[in-house]
This record gives C-alpha cells, structure tokens and sequence, in this order.
C-alpha cells in the first residue's frame, strides 16, 4: 500500500492557535458530503471547509478563542452531530449545546432547560436537522423544534457513558436509536420513537457466538436496517467477531476475523460505517483507547476474505476518519502528537496529506 505522509502539525496548529495545548485527542468529529463541504470539531473548536480540507473556516460559536484558552472549557468541543454540510449540532466542554443550520454562520444556544440534573458524568449528543438527541447516564432528552422546548425521558437503562462504552449507544436518525449493554448473556435495547420505549434484544436468538463468555464491543449503523456490532470473547479465538445486519437486527452475518500477527494484540475501540457494504474499524493497541499506542484502521467487508488494512501508526492516540463514498474518506491521525489530515479517493489504497491548508478566523 503506497502512503504519501507529510505531517501537518503546523497546519493543525494554525487551527488552534499557536500557544494551545492541544491534548491527547484534538479532533472527536468529522465530516464531509460528496462535493467536499465538511466539519471538524474537537479540543480546538469547529471549523468548516467547502473545498475538501484545503482550506478551513473558524466557525466557533463563541468566536475566535483566546490564544491560551483554545484547549480549555469553553472553546473545547466535547461532541458534535452533522447531518449535513450546512446543519451542526455540538456541546462543547461546559455542557453548553448550539444549532446551526447554514455552515456556522449563526448558532443558537440550545442548552436543554430542565428540572433535572443531567451534568454530571459523560453524555453523547445525536442531532439530524431541527431534531436533536442528548444521552446522560439516566435522562435521554429529545427536541424536536431546533431546541426551543426539550422532552425528558428517564432511560430505564443500566447506561454508563465512559470512554470504554461511549461507542455502545447510537441514534440515526431522531426516532431510530440502539444500546448495547454489559449484561449476561450479550443484548441490546433498540427504540423506534426516540427514546421514549426501549425494546429487548437476546442477540443468543440470532448470534450463536452471543453466549455468558462473551460481552458487546462498538455498534455502529449506517442508517435504520443496515448495521454492525462486535462481541467479544473471552474465550474463542479471534477474541473479537463482527458481525453485520441489513434487516435491522432480524439476522447477522459473521465478518471475516483473521487479522495479521501484529493486529491480533490490538483492541477493537470503535466501528465506523461507510457507504456501502463494510465497515470501517479502529483498532487501538491500548485497553483504555486513550493511552499512547499502536494503531490500525481496517475495512471488514463480506466482500473480502480478510480485513484490509487502511492505515496503521506505532504511537500516538489513533484517528478519526469519515468515508463520503465507497472511495473518498479523509484521516485524521495522532501519530506521536503530530496531526496529519490525509484524503483518500481510491478506497483507502493511498493516502495523501492535505498540506498547506489556510484557516480563516471569524472576527464577531
């Protein structure tokens, strides 16, 4: 596989100003639609692109942050959902939420007003047009009005939100969502009405692997039918199996397991859907997916024998990566605390650095 690397850390560095600190994990969110428009949001705020990553726009709703204050609360953004080029939803470090609906242009505060305490622990926020989702460990509230009036629902469910488990609850759209929890033996919850009731899964009754040795990974669908999650076992071998479905959880499909001699120590820390059949999954050489380590990015599709390889590092704190097609993706890699954004248009077989991209800084 050919790999074109120009590290980028000044380019990255000019997105978050000269003196920030920029943290183990500078980018959480990211993505691009089919002509180029994109996001990227993470400890240096939000910025926009219309131009695949050439060149960015400071698109912050706070304005342009102090030099110094760019890594710390509230210019660090903590969760961000884009529907669309034009549409953001993001919550940044002081639990603060805002809407935009044209590029970032102009935001409202969206923050829920509520009786009930949900700032105390991790939350995931989900947002798809004027409909918006935000999970705490106990509440799950909905908007469906751009944020002017919020719905409280108490989950009901044994959710801990973590850095282990943050990528075991996902919604797709404003009514359709899926949790996997720790129980024993594996299960999910799924919900059709956003949030409000939550529907039971034995995943034993479709998945025979799905047995007490063995507990959910990462889940990630594409949209309401096709989908992915892993299980892993303490047990077989592979220790971790992923398996697809195309008729919303009626039946899965094992994917191809046999991964190289050096991935086999590697943990499975998040699945990525892409259009298309596949998906993509972030492999981290660390149990807490936070500490410096090896990494690798492989595709795991029923239409190849093995997983392909798509990139891998040997430090740092891994990627975030985005596919607007089969073919185009962009990379954001953590190698060693050096920030490389790369493009690919052939599938992941090359990559290439987007070097020398200017930022535009909002003045409000």
């Amino acid at each position: 596989m050919r790999t074109v690397t120009i590290l980028f850390t000044a380019f990255w560095a000019s997105l978050v100003t000269a003196n920030a600190q920029l943290g183990d994990q500078p980018v959480r969110a990211m993505f691009f639609d089919t002509a180029g428009r994109g996001w990227l949001a993470g400890d240096a705020g939000i910025y926009s692109t219309a131009d695949g990553g050439r060149s960015w726009q400071d698109r912050h709703p706070l304005g342009p942050p102090d030099r110094n204050e760019c890594s710390s609360s509230p210019y660090r953004i903590i969760d961000a959902c884009f529907s669309d080029a034009r549409s953001a939803w993001i919550i940044g470090a002081d639990l603060r939420v805002w809407q935009t609906s044209d590029s970032g242009g102009r935001w409202q505060e969206t923050t829920p007003s509520v009786d009930v305490n949900w700032k105390t622990g991790p939350v995931r926020l989900f947002g798809f047009g004027n409909c918006a989702i935000l999970v705490s460990r106990e509440y799950l509230f909905r908007t469906e009005d751009g944020g002017r009036t919020w719905v409280t629902f108490e989950l009901g469910l044994d959710v801990r939100l973590d850095v282990l488990t943050q990528h075991l609850i996902q919604f797709v759209d404003c009514g359709s969502g899926i949790y996997g929890d720790s129980e024993d033996p594996p299960q999910y919850w799924s919900t059709q009405d956003g949030g409000k009731i939550w529907r039971r899964v034995e995943l034993g009754r479709q998945i025979p692997e799905a047995d007490h040795s063995s507990s959910i990974g990462p889940i990630a669908f594409l949209n309401r039918t096709h989908g992915y999650l892993a299980l892993n076992s303490s047990q077989d071998k592979p220790a971790t199996r992923i398996f697809m479905t195309e008729d919303a959880g009626k039946s899965w499909t094992p994917l191809p397991s046999d991964l190289h001699q050096e991935e086999q120590k590697l943990h499975l820390s998040r699945l990525v859907p892409r259009p298309g059949r596949g998906v993509l999954a972030q492999y981290s050489g660390t149990a807490d997916f936070e500490t410096p380590g090896s990494h690798a990015l492989l595709l795991v599709s029923p239409d190849t024998p093995t997983p392909r390889r798509l990139y891998a590092s040997s430090g740092g704190t891994g990627f975030v990566t985005f596919f607007a097609t089969e073919t185009d993706g962009w990379l954001v890699v953590n190698d060693f605390w050096e920030y490389e954004l790369m493009y690919t248009d052939d599938a992941g077989q090359s990559w290439r650095t987007l070097y020398g991209a200017t930022v535009e800084h909002n003045r409000r």
